[in-house]
């Protein structure tokens, strides 16, 4: 297959016009705020989730003063 790279492309749209334009359309100016907008949902979960999971924990209500004197 190396003997052969040039028939074995891997897209025939790579060097085409069309290709070109997809390539500018993909890494365009707005290429890394698209990239943000698409993992801001995975942090945002993985965040609940965390916070879920390694909450702090809860403190026992107290007990009023005046139900422990009468409980003993």
């Amino acid at each position: 297959m190396t003997a052969l790279a040039s028939s074995a492309s891997a897209c025939p749209l790579c060097h085409t016009e069309t290709g070109d334009k997809i390539r500018a359309a993909v890494f365009g100016p707005d290429f890394w705020f698209n990239v943000g907008v698409t993992v801001l949902p995975f942090a945002i979960f993985l965040s609940i989730t965390a916070f879920i999971y390694f909450r702090v924990p809860r403190r026992e209500p107290r007990v009023a003063t005046s139900t422990r004197a009468t409980a003993q």
